[in-house]
């Protein structure tokens, strides 16, 4: 078990590869194959590593983690990574 908080972790990790996406869970870009529609405006992440639960990017996050995701690439998100 972590001994530091998630926030202090995520303050320690590069803003353009790592994305806090909710409360409980940081990603990493590179291993992000697609962001998909989830019920109440959240989205729903799928990696290109299996994962044992659904990660799911809050409400309050969703408008930050699309620019995110483009941030570096504006073409992924009109063909690839956001459906």
């Amino acid at each position: 078990m972590l001994e530091e908080h998630l926030y202090d972790i995520a303050s320690k990790l590069s803003d353009a590869a790592f994305f806090r996406i909710n409360r409980q869970c940081i990603v990493q870009r590179q291993f992000i194959l697609n962001a998909s529609l989830y019920s109440g405006y959240r989205l729903q992440l799928s990696l290109t590593i299996p994962t044992s639960e659904e990660l799911i990017v809050s409400r309050e996050k969703v408008c930050a983690f699309k620019q995110w995701l483009v941030q570096d690439n504006p073409q992924q998100g009109r063909r690839g990574k956001i459906r």
